[in-house]
């Protein structure tokens, strides 16, 4: 039998990556929850609030004296450029793309009530979790490093209600918003069980 065209070969390709990605969807446990587990012992707590915004979540580190900067992390065409379409969508699931750090820092308080009222974007779901505070300091620390030494790439998405600059982490499926999320919970001595391929959090004391 004669080889297929280029052309076809490449469609081929495209078509067998996004039955694989249907495959794996399919078999993914699209209800379940990432249940975060907090800190059993903290010897000077303070408060951290995973923003749950329907697609994607957010996490909310207060500041060194007060306000608060809500981070991020996602594909960056899709979330930084606000290309949210569905050939963009399919890139960014169907092959590492680039990722995207996301910042915006407020004035305060650090409070669900302050936090609604300064945070543009919708919110479905607000939770709170207990942490040691010297492990925010340090994820803020780690953070904002990241975020400064990308500063040349920086780029605002108004939509998202965040400034994106680039990330070393390439974007998959396996490695998005809310995997990224869990990284930072972890960081803070948080216990994370399977992460939901969806943004769906349940905390647990």
């Amino acid at each position: 039998m004669d080889a297929a065209p280029p052309g076809v070969e490449r469609w081929l390709r495209r078509l067998a990556g996004v039955l694989v990605v249907v495959a794996l969807l399919v078999a993914l446990p699209l209800g379940c929850t990432t249940v975060v587990r907090a800190p059993e012992q903290v010897a000077e707590p303070t408060v951290v609030y995973i923003l749950d915004h329907g697609r994607t979540p957010t996490l909310v580190l207060p500041a060194w004296d007060e306000g608060f900067t809500r981070w991020a992390y996602g594909d960056w065409r899709y979330y930084a450029e606000g290309r949210a379409n569905v050939s963009t969508g399919a890139a960014a699931l169907l092959w590492p793309t680039q990722g995207a750090l996301g910042r915006m820092e407020h004035a305060g308080p650090a409070t669900p009530a302050g936090i609604e009222a300064q945070v543009d974007v919708s919110i479905d779901e607000m939770h709170a979790v207990r942490v040691e505070r010297d492990a925010v300091r340090r994820l803020r620390a780690e953070l904002e490093r990241a975020h400064r030494e990308q500063a040349a790439t920086r780029v605002e998405n108004p939509a998202a209600g965040l400034a994106f600059v680039n990330d070393e982490r390439r974007y998959t499926l396996l490695n998005n918003s809310n995997h990224a999320v869990a990284d930072w919970l972890r960081t803070l001595g948080c216990d994370v069980g399977v992460v939901s391929p969806v943004s769906r959090w349940r905390v647990e004391r």
